[in-house]
């Protein structure tokens, strides 16, 4: 049964088209199964200092990682592309923890796209953190009103579309037009795929 989140993102993509909804509620399989592709990846062996760059950066056999997942991807690259980052979250994440806070990706050295505001529990009352998602699964604390790409920061850098209350609002940022989707509650990676698609897609007013 597809989540809230899940049937809004669909019905913004593919309206009455039945071909392509049926396209996207399949793709929390296969979201599954290419985990479980990755599960079978080389295990990543990690070399040099600590808090140089994302880990993906000293993995010694990543070459072998990316080789591996084409060829189970029968050469689709921007999947094994996936399928390498999931790899190296399922492995190095307890390691990802011990970095020092950025911008980007602690594992795989990409810049977020999707801010998820945690719900904290504080005594009598209710609080969101807002913690950065990237593709390939990490977490970490974020500053919402940041943009990524060009450092502009506040609310007002960004044009700000509420898709459904509560649920879902994309960011533009004024200065470089770099989009976040903002979500609330958790999410899973079927969800991250859907949201990454929304953003390609979306223009604003």
């Amino acid at each position: 049964m597809l989540k809230p989140l899940q049937r809004l993102v669909i019905d913004l993509l593919c309206g009455e088209d039945e071909g392509c909804r049926g396209d996207l509620e399949d793709l929390a399989g296969l979201v599954g199964d290419l985990d479980s592709l990755a599960s079978s990846l080389p295990k990543p062996f990690l070399n040099g200092p600590p808090g140089r760059g994302p880990l993906a950066s000293r993995v010694s056999n990543l070459h072998e990682l990316r080789k591996e997942a084409v060829r189970l991807l029968e050469g689709d690259e921007a999947l094994a592309d996936y399928l390498v980052r999931r790899k190296l979250y399922a492995d190095l994440r307890l390691h990802a923890k011990q970095e020092k806070p950025s911008l980007e990706c602690p594992v795989c050295g990409h810049r977020p796209r999707i801010i998820r505001l945690a719900r904290v529990e504080e005594g009598l009352f209710t609080g969101y953190e807002p913690k950065a998602r990237c593709t390939c699964g990490m977490e970490w604390p974020f500053d919402e009103w940041l943009c990524p790409s060009c450092l502009a920061q506040g609310r007002d850098s960004f044009d700000v579309y509420v898709v459904r209350p509560g649920l879902l609002e994309v960011r533009k940022c004024k200065r470089c037009g770099y989009k976040i989707a903002v979500v609330e509650g958790k999410i899973d990676q079927a969800d991250v795929a859907l949201v990454n698609l929304l953003l390609d897609r979306f223009e604003g007013d």
